[in-house]
């Protein structure tokens, strides 16, 4: 059975025998998705077992997460036994910015005994995702990452039967909904060019919506300007400063978010965070050029940034 894993998610490997916990964390996922404590202590002090700063390195394990989550990306920590607490701490983390969670759990064969009766003595609250995190148990699943890299045209020609091009949603769910159920009958890739949030009524749902497709590697938005007025408004309003000048159409945005409760404008904005990370300025697909607005000649060079 296939488990996909989405692009902004938190993975905990957890498994007792190292070597088959990295072979397998190598086979399924790129080097720089990975944070471990081993890998951490050798970058800090030269040696990858110091269990003596245990404290500080777990920190640096949290930070990282944090600031990889916050960046849009997949985090995913190599970790051969954590507490219970360490676990829920780490989950905490990607729940707080809105991100899923899952434990990849490895074979514990071939671990020395002393690791492995650790694991046995914790696998049934870890097979039971300590209620926070999908289980995915690599003895029955196969795990199925979103790749991070964006289709050339060549694979979405051989993936799909053609794209739909989706611009200025400006809140207007039913709207999308409609237009991505036509794309989707046609088994369409979706390219969205900006402009998702602001003045219509369910400008947050939109862009749950839009995030979930993201995320999900069917489709991809390039940034418009009201996501990065948004972006910037609520790193004002995090840092403690509210001095930015807002639209009409940014007001439906802030009131909505507003009202709602911390927990779930966090979860929101964490998940906004990500998929703004995940858009660039425009996008070139064979010779055509998607963009929110302006095109530079440039932009048709594909080493254009």
């Amino acid at each position: 059975m296939f488990k996909v894993i989405p692009l902004h998610s938190l993975v905990i490997a957890i498994g007792a025998y190292a070597e088959t916990r990295r072979a397998f964390i190598a086979e399924y996922f790129p080097a720089y998705e990975c944070v471990s404590a081993s890998m951490i202590s050798q970058e800090l002090v030269g040696d990858p077992d110091r269990p003596d700063l245990n404290s500080t390195i777990f920190g640096e394990v949290r930070h990282r997460v944090g600031l990889k989550l916050s960046l849009g990306q997949r985090v995913v920590v190599d970790a051969q036994n954590l507490r219970k607490e360490d676990r829920i701490t780490l989950a905490r983390i990607a729940i707080d910015q809105g991100a899923p969670v899952f434990y990849l759990v490895c074979d514990p064969t071939n671990a020395d005994p002393l690791a492995k009766q650790r694991f046995i003595q914790g696998e049934r609250e870890i097979m039971h995702g300590d209620g926070v995190a999908e289980v995915i148990d690599w003895r029955k699943h196969t795990p199925q990452p979103i790749p991070h890299a964006k289709p050339s045209i060549d694979v979405i020609a051989r993936q799909w039967n053609g794209v739909t091009v989706i611009s200025d949603v400006h809140g207007m769910y039913p709207s999308l909904l409609s237009a991505l159920a036509w794309a989707r009958s046609r088994n369409h890739y979706v390219m969205l060019l900006g402009d998702v949030i602001d003045y219509g009524p369910d400008t947050l749902e939109v862009a749950e919506e839009i995030y979930r497709l993201v995320m999900r590697g069917q489709g991809e938005m390039v940034l418009g300007n009201h996501e990065r007025k948004i972006a910037r408004w609520s790193a004002q309003v995090e840092g403690g400063r509210n001095s930015m000048r807002l639209s009409d159409g940014n007001r439906v945005t802030t009131h909505a978010l507003n009202q709602l409760g911390l927990p779930a404008r966090k979860r929101w904005i964490g998940r906004f965070r990500g998929l703004i990370a995940q858009a660039p300025y425009n996008r070139v697909l064979g010779n055509l050029v998607l963009a929110h607005a302006g095109v530079h000649p440039g932009f048709w060079d594909n080493s254009s940034t």
